[in-house]
């Protein structure tokens, strides 16, 4: 069976049909519930801050 596939635009979206800002952060717990770390700024001195991201190739918009 022969799944076909829809060609998406390579252009990035404009801000006018872009998502907005959310207005207020979401609010999560502040520290790991197996370490004991926080993970919201401001960190422990002994940790370092990452930023990682996926694309819509890993599913991420779902």
């Amino acid at each position: 069976m022969i799944v076909p596939v829809k060609k998406k635009s390579l252009e990035l979206p404009d801000s006018n049909s872009a998502l907005p800002d959310r207005a207020e952060a979401i609010q999560a717990a502040t520290d790991h519930i197996v370490s004991g770390n926080r993970f919201v700024e401001p960190l422990s001195e002994h940790l370092e801050k990452a930023v990682f991201g996926l694309a819509c190739c890993c599913g991420a918009e779902r």
